[in-house]
């Protein structure tokens, strides 16, 4: 155990009272175990999230665990402030807050409630499939504001680079977002479908006029209220009751965490400008009723994975056989 955590015990021990001590300790505990070689004093914020939110398998965090834990870490820290081991802006703890009772809970999307999504768009009105497509998964994949999704032009879709370019953000900012290899294609189809849906209107675009990426069956841009509606329909078609394009941003935060992208990357993509702001924005992910493979399962499927694409060069690369 570092022997900083040590010496927070002792000073514990003279002013607390015994209870307070223990209870103190459980978790003081557990955070060095958690820390294992690494100093108390060199900590991340990246690492007290994570601390924080660890769980055992089978374990659901709760809101007097996290409270209780964070409490105890921010005494830790405002310790080591005073005795001058640690600056004020260095503290990891600083732009954590309580759980409060007030705060709506956010359950995000898992793999398997996204796919049942695209199965309910399949099953409705062609017509609209390939934009509804477009709409979900830009959602997901580019944790966009519903606003921000509906602004978006024709012009600003970049096939070559694979980028959404000029994204007007809240606050004023502009940015320009990387399409994957899921997200692109779905955006491609919707454009190339916005012919059909303007035919069926009689809509004609005008050369200078703005392209709405996504339009309505009247040919005009989709709404915020036409976008809230859509995804709420289509959660309830899956079971998924009072679902929101903003349940999306907190999906898109919290599948990238769980893949272990920093928060300050995660703040960045989410277009937050605080932190603190964006640490309410991770989630446990529901694992669709399932254990979490284990560590040598991951390895398993690894090499499983590697080991076919070895076999398939391996076989390229073999002289044919006359």
């Amino acid at each position: 155990m570092d022997i900083l955590i040590t010496e927070f015990e002792r000073y514990l021990e003279e002013k607390k009272e015994a209870s307070t001590v223990r209870a103190y300790r459980r978790v003081l505990n557990r955070f060095a175990e958690f820390l294992g070689t690494r100093a108390v004093a060199n900590v991340s914020q990246q690492e007290v999230l994570t601390f924080l939110t660890e769980r055992g398998k089978g374990e659901v965090r709760s809101k007097s665990r996290w409270n209780t834990e964070l409490s105890v870490l921010r005494s830790l820290y405002k310790h080591l402030e005073l005795k001058g081991v640690v600056n004020t802006k260095d503290n990891p703890t600083k732009d954590f807050e309580f759980d409060t009772p007030n705060k709506r809970t956010v359950t995000p999307l898992n793999y398997n409630q996204m796919f049942k999504l695209l199965d309910a768009i399949d099953a409705g009105n062609p017509l609209y499939r390939n934009r509804n497509k477009a709409i979900v998964l830009t959602l997901f994949h580019c944790g966009l504001r519903v606003a921000e999704l509906i602004s978006l032009n024709v012009q600003q879709l970049d096939d070559e680079t694979h980028m959404l370019f000029h994204v007007p953000r809240k606050g004023g900012d502009v940015i320009s977002t990387h399409l994957n290899a899921v997200v692109l294609p779905a955006l491609q189809a919707c454009r190339a479908d916005r012919a059909d849906l303007l035919a069926q209107t009689g809509t004609i675009e005008r050369k200078g006029d703005e392209q709405p990426l996504f339009i309505s069956a009247t040919g005009e841009r989709l709404s915020v209220r036409r976008v809230q509606s859509l995804i709420q329909v289509l959660g309830k078609r899956v079971g998924v009751q009072g679902l929101t394009p903003h349940i999306f941003r907190h999906t898109f935060a919290s599948h990238l965490y769980e893949l272990g992208v920093g928060l300050v990357e995660i703040k960045a993509s989410l277009g937050h400008s605080s932190i603190k702001t964006t640490m309410g924005y991770i989630h446990s992910i529901p694992n669709n009723g399932s254990d979490k493979p284990l560590p040598s399962d991951l390895l398993g499927a690894s090499w499983q994975k590697r080991q076919d694409a070895y076999r398939k060069q391996k076989q390229a690369e073999e002289p044919a056989v006359a």
